[in-house]
């Protein structure tokens, strides 16, 4: 949530025209679908969503994500997550030819955000080396 809502201010802002989301099913719902239905809600045009419904990991994010935006003229993205996932979202589209500009959202708290921290420290450096390329 704390990420659809900065994207729907950058978009209010006039800071961010399109808004791409990424994400493909999640048990019973599609990620991606979801969070569409938010930003339609919200106000926000169809013709300022871009949808990408097939990722199932940040790597998959950018890999399908950047091929679209560069589809619409997309170079450059402000990327929406959390402080600790940043990193690793800008690898992802890096890797595709986006260059991207992080904006944290909120986040949670100490001490629930340790795992996550945990987890992205783990990670970062395979995503680094593109290792996580090999276990597609």
């Amino acid at each position: 949530m704390a990420r659809l809502e900065k994207a729907l201010a950058l978009f209010q802002e006039k800071r961010a025209p399109l808004i791409f989301v990424s994400g493909g099913n999640k048990g019973d719902h599609s990620e991606s679908e979801v969070m569409v239905e938010w930003l339609r809600r919200n106000g926000v045009p169809a013709e300022a969503i871009a949808t990408e419904t097939q990722a199932r990991s940040t790597r998959e994010n950018g890999l399908y994500s950047g091929p679209l935006m560069r589809s619409r003229g997309v170079k450059t993205a402000l990327i929406v997550s959390q402080w600790f996932h940043l990193p690793r979202v800008g690898i992802a589209l890096r890797d595709e030819g986006i260059f991207t500009i992080n904006v944290p959202c909120q986040g949670p708290g100490f001490p629930e955000s340790i795992a996550f921290v945990t987890r992205e420290a783990a990670l970062m450096p395979v995503h680094a080396i593109g290792a996580d390329k090999l276990l597609r």
